[in-house]
C-alpha cells in the first residue's frame, strides 16, 4: 500500500512541475494581448478583426497594464462596422487618470488587465452607439503560434429603462459575442 502511495505522489508532484514550466508569468501573459485577432466563420462569411495596442500606467508606485483598440465586422462579405480609422486619444492614453471621459468613450475598445489570463472588456459599439462596460476577454491559450482569445462583451447595466421620447437602445451588439478569436499577427 505504501509502494501505491509513494507512487501516486511521485506522479502528481510530475504533473505539478510539467503544468508549473508552461504557466507564464503575469507580464509575459499582457504581451500576449497585443496585436490582431480574429475571428472567422465560413459557413456564415463572418470575419471579425480587433486589433490591440498596450499602454501603462504608474500610479502609486504600481504598473497598471492596459490596452485599447479597434475592431471591424463584416458577414456575408457586406462589411458591417469598421473602425480601424478611429482617431484614438493618445495624447491622453499615458495618464490613466487623466483621461476625460468625452475622450474615453471614443476608444472603441478598452481592456483592464487587472489579472493576465482574464480581464475586463469595455466596448463601444459605434453602429449601435452604445458603450458597455461589463464583458471580459479572456486568454485560452498562450502557446506560441496558436493564441486563442475568448472575446465576450456583455451588456453592463442591467436592465434597461426606455424613456418616452428617446431611441430605445438595442440589448446586443453589431458584432460577435462569445467567440475564439485567433492571433494573426
Amino acid at each position: 500500500m505504501k509502494k501505491i502511495i509513494v507512487l501516486l505522489c511521485a506522479i502528481l508532484l510530475c504533473g505539478l512541475s510539467a503544468n508549473a514550466q508552461n504557466l507564464l508569468s503575469y507580464k509575459d501573459s499582457l504581451k500576449i494581448y497585443e496585436g490582431t485577432w480574429k475571428y472567422e466563420n465560413p459557413t456564415t462569411k463572418e470575419i471579425f478583426i480587433i486589433k490591440l495596442k498596450e499602454f501603462t500606467d504608474r500610479q502609486d508606485n504600481d504598473v497598471i497594464y492596459s490596452f485599447y483598440g479597434t475592431y471591424s465586422y463584416s458577414k456575408g462579405g457586406v462589411e458591417i462596422t469598421n473602425t480601424h480609422n478611429v482617431s484614438l486619444p493618445l495624447k491622453y492614453l499615458n495618464s490613466y487618470t487623466d483621461v476625460p471621459l468625452s475622450q474615453l468613450s471614443n476608444v472603441p475598445i478598452w481592456i483592464d488587465c487587472w489579472y493576465a489570463k482574464k480581464s475586463g472588456l469595455y466596448f463601444m459599439d459605434k453602429k449601435y452607439n452604445k458603450n458597455e462596460g461589463g464583458g471580459y476577454v479572456q486568454l485560452l491559450s498562450t502557446k506560441a503560434g496558436d493564441e486563442k482569445l475568448l472575446w465576450y462583451p456583455q451588456n453592463g447595466e442591467g436592465v434597461r429603462v426606455y424613456v418616452t421620447g428617446e431611441p430605445e437602445e438595442p440589448e446586443g451588439f453589431s458584432v460577435p459575442v462569445n467567440v475564439v478569436m485567433t492571433k494573426v499577427h
